[in-house]
């Protein structure tokens, strides 16, 4: 039983690494998927802020009239 297990004790190691490598490659994918996703909706959402601070802006604009419309020069 000794010989068998020195003979199969490399063979199994050998798998048990690629499968360990596969493993931690595919996590380091996942990783760097979520990573690019939270990037991305943080890039969403601060894009969407400024568009809404833009329009708030351009509102404000409309509503104070200019210095010579609330004058009468009568």
């Amino acid at each position: 039983m000794e010989e068998l297990r020195a003979v199969i004790a490399p063979i199994a190691q050998r798998y048990f690494d690629k499968e360990e490598e596969k493993r931690q490659s595919f996590l380091a994918a996942k990783n760097e998927g979520e990573t690019m996703r939270r990037a991305q909706e943080d890039l969403a959402k601060k894009q969407a802020e400024e568009r809404k601070g833009d329009v708030d802006m351009k509102d404000a604009d409309k509503q104070q009239p200019s210095v010579g419309q609330d004058m009468d020069m009568d």
